[in-house]
């Protein structure tokens, strides 16, 4: 079974809860989003310097490793 992980809203208005939802394997810390974020899901215009949660505006979480 693959491992996917979700998007976030491109919004202005989405929470830390949404980031959470979106990354398979974060828990509820901002610091922690960004340790299992991948670098290729975050929007150029948004991604800044990764160090505020407006910079997951957007993002789009998917993996390609497989669970045994």
């Amino acid at each position: 079974m693959a491992a996917t992980g979700g998007s976030v809203p491109n919004t202005g208005t989405f929470t830390l809860q949404d980031v959470i939802n979106a990354i398979p394997l974060a828990s509820g810390s901002l610091t922690n989003c960004f340790a299992y974020a991948n670098s290729a899901g975050f929007v150029s215009s948004y991604a800044g310097s990764k160090d505020r949660l407006s910079n997951f505006r957007g993002y789009s979480h998917s993996s390609s490793y497989y669970l045994y």
